[in-house]
């Protein structure tokens, strides 16, 4: 029996990545393509593989573990958000070309971000912790800056449930959305 060959061809790689690579995502118009890793958050141009400048490297944030493309109302292009295992978050918009970091926050009582995930109909950020912490996050427009700025809804830990994966769901069809968050152990008590 043989396996039948995938009609998938590789285009490129990244060749100039320094240390591990452990997230990666793409904008939905494919043309950007974001990496999270030992050294921080990258961008990198689809077409030929070429870095784009980035605002900020790892620092004192460590290693990038979670980057997502969200979009959001009355922006032009994907935002890109990303989390690190010294459990800061943070935001960058493409703005004339040029990548901006609008905000960075960390997490009270920190630790490694596992998983992040974004509501574009509410303008809502997920994301979970190491720690058992499940935080929602309300991400608005500053009038005067143009910059996103996130506003805590709510922290909550859950004890033993190292969250692993969150996501949003609308179990009723309304513009409210439940967050779903799977653990790594038994799921929380």
């Amino acid at each position: 029996m043989s396996i039948p060959r995938l009609p998938y061809v590789r285009h490129g790689g990244v060749e100039d990545h320094p240390g591990s690579v452990l997230s990666l995502a793409v904008t939905e118009d494919g043309t950007i393509l974001a990496s999270g890793g030992s050294q921080g958050t990258r961008l990198w141009k689809v077409t030929d593989m070429s870095s784009i400048h980035r605002p900020s490297s790892a620092g004192i944030r460590g290693a990038t573990l979670v980057v997502i493309w969200a979009r959001q109302a009355d922006e032009a292009h994907d935002v890109l958000y990303a989390g690190t295992q010294n459990g800061y978050f943070f935001c960058w918009r493409q703005q004339d070309g040029m990548f901006e970091e609008t905000f960075v926050v960390q997490m009270p009582d920190p630790s490694e971000i596992t998983a992040m995930a974004f509501d574009s109909t509410n303008n809502r950020l997920c994301l979970c912790s190491r720690n058992d912490m499940v935080q929602s996050w309300s991400i608005s427009k500053d009038p005067m800056t143009g910059k996103w700025n996130p506003t805590n809804i709510f922290s909550r830990r859950f004890p033993r449930l190292a969250p692993q994966a969150i996501t949003f769901a609308a179990f009723d069809n309304s513009q409210d959305r439940d967050i779903i968050v799977l653990g790594f152990h038994n799921n929380g008590p």
